[in-house]
């Protein structure tokens, strides 16, 4: 997984983790000198550092998509953690069309796809198994102040082995989410390398 950047502010999260962390560095402290009538063992008890660790990794892996944490407003930014089944419509030219596709796009060539996404508070990763080859996100940006949040990522795909019309290339996918319908939707690009545009229409299939 790879860091993501997004205009949720998240000093305020940030703020209330270190207050958290300092009162439970100094609440152990205080339990330990309760039981035990030790001070220098209550002073090393629990270290301020240790306690924001724990408290960070817990937020960011466990409770940031809380439906109370969301409701307090501390934060904003979806949850996209899930398994989303759809389809990939391509400007490449040699694709084998799907027959499963419900919508067409002029000059695009429906083709089966699968995303994974696997999401904390902070990190964000987006595997796209495609027919010909899989792709797999670098970089990434969410934004929930427009009309819709969007999702937008930079992905690296290897090609495929002793393929040369499937060759390693690089490129960009910006998606609208649509919560009510849960679903993506948008555009992606490759690189001037091989030159491909089209389409992404996804829907969540399994959280």
């Amino acid at each position: 997984m790879h860091s993501y950047s997004t205009d949720n502010d998240r000093w305020k999260i940030y703020l209330y983790l270190g207050a958290i962390a300092f009162a439970a560095s100094l609440g152990s402290g205080w339990i330990v000198q309760r039981l035990l009538g030790k001070y220098e063992i209550a002073m090393g008890s629990l270290s301020f550092a240790f306690t924001s660790l724990v408290v960070y990794r817990l937020f960011a892996t466990r409770i940031w998509n809380w439906e109370i944490i969301r409701k307090a407003g501390l934060v904003a930014v979806p949850d996209f953690n899930g398994k989303w089944k759809g389809h990939l419509y391509t400007s490449y030219e040699d694709a084998e069309p799907s027959r499963t596709a419900e919508i067409e796009h002029e000059g695009l060539t429906p083709m089966e796809a699968t995303v994974t996404i696997s999401q904390t508070w902070d990190e964000i990763l987006v595997y796209l198994e495609g027919p010909d080859s899989p792709s797999e996100s670098e970089g990434a940006t969410i934004l929930v102040e427009g009309q819709w949040p969007t999702l937008t990522y930079n992905y690296d795909n290897p090609g495929r082995p002793h393929h040369d019309e499937i060759n390693s290339h690089y490129g960009t996918t910006m998606l609208d989410y649509n919560p009510e319908e849960d679903s993506f939707s948008g555009i992606y690009y490759t690189g001037p390398d091989r030159g491909n545009t089209g389409r992404l229409e996804l829907k969540r299939v399994e959280k």
